[in-house]
């Protein structure tokens, strides 16, 4: 799922435990837009990727287009509905 979390941030959520750094979550997204952060959120116990991660884009149209085209797109072994928070 990805949510909006405010007009250039999305919430990246169910992303598969492989996903377990900064840039690959960047990897994720650049392709749609300018992305100004990729930040994933870790699990300290495990030091694994803890399934979501913050993406900022330069623009509120570009984390719009995230949301749309992120739609239905398989990551590894999930999927991604988006949602607006």
């Amino acid at each position: 799922m990805i949510t909006k979390s405010d007009d250039k941030t999305v919430v990246a959520t169910y992303l598969s435990h492989e996903i377990n750094e900064d840039s690959h979550l960047l990897d994720l997204f650049k392709h749609i837009g300018d992305v100004s952060s990729a930040r994933l959120a870790i699990d300290h116990k495990t030091g694994l990727g803890a399934g979501f991660g913050f993406v900022t884009f330069g623009t509120k149209e570009d984390a719009q287009k995230a949301i749309t085209t992120m739609d239905v797109n398989w990551v590894t072994t999930h999927t991604h509905t988006p949602q607006l928070a």
